[in-house]
């Protein structure tokens, strides 16, 4: 599409629309003023209009829907040296998607050695993981759950950027003894509150109760087969889980 289309398109949809949706606004964004026009697609009130107005008005808007107006930009640090932001249970985050206008969010963190993220997906996020360091590699495989084609196993090297779109299930271990950095960024609000959550109950049934809310789906009954399979030790984000046959007491197993 030509920028004098997605002008057009914005013109056009300025007359009549009320919604705004997550490609829409990045379409908006190429020809500049993305805020200001999606303040007036979603009728939030003008440009010049409080942000306490401006929420206000979007009560009602569906909860998959990005909202430009909903999430101002506040007066957020410009710069984040190494190892500063907030630590949410091992998650530093680096962007928070209340200063970036609910599009996205950024965290580091680490994976140890011989440890797994439980195989999971989200109903509207997408994610893109950005190994940042180390001697080793990560291994991906996607497509896990039941009745989707499973990938193979992917290596995946420092300084590599692997894609996760939404719907589509994922799982992702560290083979090596040696920790690795990583970086998650995910699109929408729904993954950083589910962090938040998380911290504030990591007991099964708060984890449960958080993926409810967040539009998460895990796939518990994979975890000791996975962790035999690749010789894993640990589930990250579930610390005293030390030994495969302690997962049984926690979740529903294979015979």
């Amino acid at each position: 599409m030509k920028k004098s289309d997605v002008r057009d398109e914005v013109t056009s949809d300025m007359r009549g629309a009320t919604l705004i949706d997550r490609r829409g606004a990045l379409r908006y964004a190429a020809v500049g003023g993305a805020a200001a026009v999606a303040s007036s697609i979603l009728g939030c009130g003008d440009s010049a209009a409080s942000a306490e107005d401006s929420s206000s008005s979007c009560e009602n808007i569906e909860s998959d829907t990005l909202l430009a107006c909903e999430f101002p930009s506040t007066d957020s640090p410009g710069v984040l040296k190494p190892g500063e932001g907030e630590d949410v249970n091992g998650m530093l985050i680096k962007a928070d998607y209340n200063w970036l206008s609910g599009g996205f969010s950024m965290m580091e963190t680490t994976i140890d050695g011989k440890q797994i993220v439980a195989p999971h997906s989200h109903q509207y996020a997408d994610q893109v993981v950005v190994v940042l360091g180390g001697t080793g590699f990560l291994e991906f495989q996607f497509g896990v759950s039941e009745g989707e084609d499973a990938s193979d196993v992917l290596r995946v090297p420092a300084g590599s950027y692997v894609i996760k779109p939404r719907g589509r299930s994922h799982t992702f271990w560290n083979p090596g003894p040696v920790p690795i950095p990583y970086i998650e960024l995910s699109t929408r609000t729904e993954f950083q509150d589910f962090v938040y959550a998380t911290a504030a109950d990591g007991s099964k049934a708060g984890v449960d109760a958080a993926s409810e809310e967040y539009h998460t789906t895990f796939y518990d009954r994979l975890i000791p087969e996975l962790m035999v399979k690749h010789q894993l030790l640990t589930i990250k984000g579930m610390g005293g889980i030390e030994k495969t046959n302690d997962l049984c007491s926690i979740y529903p197993c294979n015979d």
